[in-house]
């Protein structure tokens, strides 16, 4: 359990729509460097990437019902990755940015651009 995940559920629930994030993974090891925690902590969002970028093409090049469930593929596998990248711990976002700053800035700046035109510009 994740108090804080807790309440962002609630408070998001008073602005009339719910994210619930009510737990976290801890990765724990006798002997694990950030260097290691922070490529694990990178895996999770690297495949919510991946499969935006499977869904993509269909958003882009298919029509009806194909256009909207890429669309919608791609609008939740990149809000994942992104939110999940926050440099709040416990969010992977923390530790990555605690082992290498300059690589995160690398994944969460272009990504935070790509969302931004693909769904609000």
């Amino acid at each position: 359990m994740w108090p804080m995940g807790l309440v962002l559920a609630l408070l998001t629930s008073l602005l009339g729509f719910i994210f619930a994030a009510p737990g976290a993974t801890y990765i724990s090891g006798m002997n694990i460097s950030n260097s290691e925690n922070g490529k694990i902590s990178l895996a999770g969002p690297m495949v919510n990437i991946g499969i935006a970028i499977i869904f993509l093409p269909m958003a882009v090049f298919g029509t009806g019902f194909l256009a909207d469930l890429g669309s919608f593929g791609s609008y939740i596998n990149i809000f994942l990755a992104l939110f999940n990248l926050l440099p709040i711990g416990p969010l992977d976002g923390a530790k990555v940015f605690r082992w290498s700053f300059p690589l995160w800035i690398v994944i969460f700046v272009p990504l935070a651009a790509v969302f931004y035109f693909l769904f609000f510009a």
